[in-house]
């Protein structure tokens, strides 16, 4: 969520909550239907009967393996993912895209005088 400022019919100042999306990268992954099809379909809503017509091609399918990055939708059951549709969670009773949690940049070391160490070590 974001703030910004809007002025009312007499010209006050309010501030209005503006949604943002959130974006997170998805590993496509599923060990145990890897050997069975080559990745999930897209579905063009949330609906799992509702396969994109694609869905034959490789252009329709996350393949294992790859990362996509969508939004999490307010179901909590798919991904919606930009210019290409929805991938779910789960298919088959099995979790198939996985969060990627991104590692917080790292400081580099202090030097050895600054973090209170003789000379010479570090």
């Amino acid at each position: 969520e974001e703030e910004e400022e809007e002025v009312d019919d007499d010209g006050e100042a309010k501030d209005v909550v503006v949604e943002v999306p959130t974006l997170s990268k998805w590993l496509v992954s599923c060990a145990a239907l890897e050997d069975v099809v080559d990745g999930v379909a897209y579905r063009n809503s949330e609906d799992l009967t509702d396969v994109s017509d694609d869905a034959g091609e490789n252009e329709g399918l996350a393949l294992w393996g790859s990362v996509v990055t969508g939004e999490l939708t307010a179901s909590g059951a798919f991904v919606k993912v930009a210019g290409k549709g929805y991938l779910p969670l789960q298919a088959g009773g099995h979790v198939v895209l996985e969060q990627q949690v991104e590692a917080p940049a790292r400081s580099p070391p202090a030097p050895a005088a600054a973090a209170g160490l003789p000379e010479g070590f570090s």
